[in-house]
């Protein structure tokens, strides 16, 4: 088979709507699900399930001298303000640590009190025992190829969804404007519609389980209770 038929068939696979509608909600249902077992998890400590991800980013990233406030709100995909007033709620329950970083006063660092790491500790088994159901149709090979695909998913998602350069929207005087390189955002973002994904609601769901999943993947050698 050609190069151009090839891409042919691959251009109708993905045009069909049903299989993409099917992913979208099943992406979004995960989400879902994996939000019941955050608050599951939250309820544990008495919090709720924002600040659960919070300990749980530290926890996996912290490598025992602190993580950077803004390092955190990157894994997690919000403003750093929202984890600065987080983790100072999470700090008066005796949680967390808040500590200046001793290179720059500037930084705020986050750790884990004992208190939480031998609460985690106590739920190892419960945890254990959830990820075997949930994961026992996987293989590693399998659960590292699904992840990847996820991921990649969640990184197109990303530059798909962006917003467009201001500048590239300005009009030059008396010069018509330039219509959207194939690789410009606007372009992608109209590919986008065109699958019918920026119409769906469940399109933020769908970057939050994939970036669930990637946190996984990114992280092998730490536990992560997101489930």
């Amino acid at each position: 088979m050609s190069a151009t038929r090839k891409e042919g068939a691959r251009l109708r696979t993905i045009g069909n709507l049903d299989i993409i509608r099917r992913f979208t909600w099943e992406i979004s249902s995960i989400n879902m699900y994996l939000e019941e077992l955050r608050q599951f998890w939250a309820r544990t400590l008495g919090i709720s399930g924002p600040q659960w991800l919070i300990l749980m980013a530290i926890s996996d990233l912290d490598k025992d001298d602190g993580i950077p406030v803004n390092v955190v709100s990157k894994l997690l995909h919000v403003d750093p303000s929202f984890v600065t007033t987080q983790s100072k709620l999470l700090e008066k329950k005796g949680l967390l640590r808040r500590r200046p970083s001793p290179t720059d006063a500037r930084v705020v660092r986050l750790s884990l009190t004992e208190k939480t790491q031998k609460h985690l500790a106590s739920l190892n088994e419960q945890y254990k025992t959830i990820k075997e159901f949930v994961f026992q149709e996987f293989d590693e090979k399998e659960l590292t190829e699904f992840t990847t695909k996820l991921a990649m998913l969640k990184t197109r998602l990303e530059k798909g969804l962006r917003p467009p350069d201001p500048r590239l929207l300005r009009r030059r005087p008396q010069m018509r404007p330039a219509a959207p390189s194939r690789d410009s955002s606007q372009s992608k973002m109209y590919s986008l519609a065109r699958l019918g994904l920026s119409a769906w609601a469940c399109a933020a769901p769908v970057s939050a389980a994939v970036n669930t999943f990637n946190m996984t993947s990114e992280l092998p050698s730490r536990e992560v209770w997101t489930i």
